[in-house]
């Protein structure tokens, strides 16, 4: 990917005086459009807000200073037996992303806390994933339990292809992204973005 050998911060974007804030635009409510200095770049929303939650779900994890927001009624939630077996096995990690638990047992999970960013109503499909991807991953695919959990609530929480952003939240989450240890790879190790060279562009128009 061509921008790597640039600086990102400084000489990568655009600082002539037709570069004004705005210039970003969305594409197919897809993909983010800015120009840089070699001609354009094309962010694809959804895998760029995975890479930014992934890198500070983990953080959490590590460093165990998520912020929790505490429900005013436990929220009660159903699960099988060996579901619940899953979530007890990651229950310190998830009370590291913000998680509080009050039950767990005999089929019933019982939630005190949740992440800050989080809805209450998003809570049993968010687990609900979790606990899938834990079912299906492959032992020999690099298995790390904090790798996947930061994974699978990346993917659960990013913006959803289909979702408007107006000017400000597109070039906050491109500043988001270049903050990112590994802005050009989703944590599922696919491109986030590309670039389209000047050069490129002129050959399409001989």
């Amino acid at each position: 990917i061509k921008f790597e050998s640039e600086e990102v911060s400084g000489s990568l974007f655009e600082t002539d005086s037709n570069a004004t804030k705005g210039t970003t635009f969305q594409l197919k409510n897809k993909y983010i459009i800015s120009p840089i200095k070699s001609g354009l770049m094309v962010i694809h929303q959804n895998l760029a807000h995975q890479r930014i939650l992934y890198e500070a779900i983990l953080k959490n994890i590590t460093v165990k200073e998520a912020i929790s927001q505490q429900l005013l009624f436990p929220l009660k939630l159903n699960f099988s037996i060996p579901d619940l077996e899953i979530i007890k096995s990651i229950k310190e990690q998830l009370e590291h992303t913000g998680f509080g638990f009050s039950v767990i047992e005999k089929g019933i999970l019982e939630i005190s806390g949740i992440p800050v960013a989080l809805k209450e109503s998003d809570i049993k499909n968010i687990l609900e994933q979790l606990i899938s991807d834990i079912n299906t991953e492959l032992p020999d695919a690099g298995f790390s339990q904090n790798d996947l959990l930061a994974k699978s609530l990346a993917r659960s929480l990013a913006i959803k292809t289909g979702t408007q952003l107006n000017i400000e939240e597109q070039e906050h989450l491109i500043h988001q992204l270049f903050a990112c240890k590994e802005p050009s790879i989703s944590p599922s190790n696919k491109p986030v973005l590309i670039t389209l060279d000047v050069n490129d562009l002129d050959k399409k128009f001989n």
